[in-house]
């Protein structure tokens, strides 16, 4: 979804960090939460994060959590 995008270079940096962002946060820090909110198969999961990784996109999930006790949840439309 983000990587031909990127590399074409009509998405930049700062738009997907922005995008991962918003994406952290609604899923409460969960990559593969992540995954699935962006219609990627659960397969993907680790050729994703090695994509952000690679690129400098890689956001820290922890600043995402929830405090203890509190629940997010999540609606993935398929």
């Amino acid at each position: 979804m983000v990587y031909q995008p990127f590399m074409s270079r009509d998405l930049r940096r700062a738009d997907l960090k922005g995008l991962l962002t918003e994406a952290l946060e609604r899923t409460g820090g969960n990559y593969r939460l992540v995954v699935r909110l962006f219609n990627m198969p659960d397969a993907d999961y680790k050729r994703f994060l090695n994509f952000l990784r690679t690129y400098g996109c890689h956001l820290p999930y922890r600043t995402f959590r929830a405090e203890a006790g509190t629940a997010r949840s999540i609606r993935v439309v398929a």
